[in-house]
């Protein structure tokens, strides 16, 4: 059977195996308010958001999921002490024995074959009141488009991972506010909160003008909490 090009990839640049560890938290502190018992984080990397997510629940359940052997091995290295169960799977192979408070799922889901099917299938690993965390790029994504003279500096700061992933990663979908959300709605789940210091755009004039306000800043990512609703993938 061929190998996924991503997970080859990524076993080729683990990703993001910064060689300065970063542990600020406050990218999630936004949108982590409650205290989950059970955590799922899907494509954990080589740990440092996950570390992060262990800072924020220190008494959680935690697994992490993660494709790439070469980034499992430095995750484990990295998360140690931590306590988190790191599982070397696809998500689409992910068969769990439990419904989870808080499945969180970032920097991934625009890498896979299917984002819309597997929007689904997060989904459906929540429980009752679970909530899901996902983080896809915007059409503003710009770290491709690094000039030459600029490299150095990104490079004293990112792996050579992190820069591979901005430029050359071979499967990559970026989208706007619209196409996210109704994905979302699809998957039978409802946006409750951002990652950035704004609400929920409702409608389509708002989706354009966050559109046109992510591509004026150039941020990259739309990060969401979302919520099932009761007609939702079982």
């Amino acid at each position: 059977m061929k190998r996924d090009p991503v997970v080859a990839f990524y076993e080729k640049y683990p990703f993001p195996n910064n060689p300065v560890a970063n542990q600020d938290v406050e990218y999630y502190r936004r949108i982590i308010t409650t205290k989950p018992a059970t955590v799922l984080i899907v494509g954990c990397g080589t740990g440092e958001d996950a570390a992060r997510v262990r800072q924020l629940l220190p008494h959680a359940n935690i697994t992490a999921l993660e494709p790439s052997k070469t980034s499992v091995a430095i995750a484990r290295k990295n998360l140690k002490n931590s306590n988190i169960t790191i599982v070397n799977t696809m998500m689409e192979a992910w068969k769990p024995s439990l419904k989870y408070d808080l499945v969180i799922c970032s920097g991934v889901l625009h890498h896979t074959k299917d984002p819309a099917n597997n929007l689904k299938l997060l989904s459906s690993w929540l429980n009752k009141t679970g909530r899901l965390i996902v983080g896809v790029y915007h059409h503003a994504r710009w770290e491709n488009r690094i000039e030459r003279k600029d490299f150095h500096k990104y490079a004293r700061q990112y792996s050579i991972a992190q820069l591979m992933d901005g430029s050359a990663n071979p499967r990559e979908k970026t989208y706007s506010w619209g196409m996210f959300l109704h994905d979302a709605k699809m998957a039978g789940l409802v946006p409750e909160k951002t990652g950035h210091r704004l609400p929920v755009p409702h409608g389509r004039v708002w989706c354009v003008l966050y559109d046109a306000l992510f591509i004026y800043a150039r941020q990259q990512m739309m990060l969401v909490r979302f919520k099932r609703v009761k007609t939702s993938v079982s």
